[in-house]
């Protein structure tokens, strides 16, 4: 009973030094779909500093808690967040500032057409 006891505290001590949230997917999207009709911009940001799924689930939800944006997806293999403005769109270093809040760097890579 001592073995097993003790297994189970280093499996729970692995997994809480692990981090959390590393078992979901490692893409994360919310709010409305990219190709949705309300989204009229979308920009791509370079995001430095995830490591988990956990970091683009934070991000994802935190870009489209804010007025003027439709939809995000943020990917960790390519360190990546495509974000979905409406007409109303936040500015550009507002997006920026949350991402930062957050504890990562982003920087603006390019601004693209939904239609493209």
């Amino acid at each position: 009973m001592r073995v097993r006891s003790r297994s189970l505290v280093l499996v729970l001590l692995g997994a809480l030094l692990a981090g959390s949230g590393c078992t979901r997917s490692t893409k994360a999207r919310a709010g409305a779909s990219l190709n949705s009709p309300e989204v009229v911009r979308r920009l791509e940001l370079a995001i430095e500093g995830m490591h988990c799924a956990g970091c683009t689930q934070v991000i994802t939800e935190e870009l489209v808690a804010l007025d003027g944006v439709v939809a995000a997806e943020v990917t960790l293999e390519t360190g990546r967040a495509i974000v979905g403005l409406s007409t109303s769109p936040p500015s550009t270093e507002r997006l920026l500032e949350v991402v930062y809040e957050l504890g990562y760097e982003a920087k603006l890579l390019e601004t693209a057409d939904p239609a493209q």
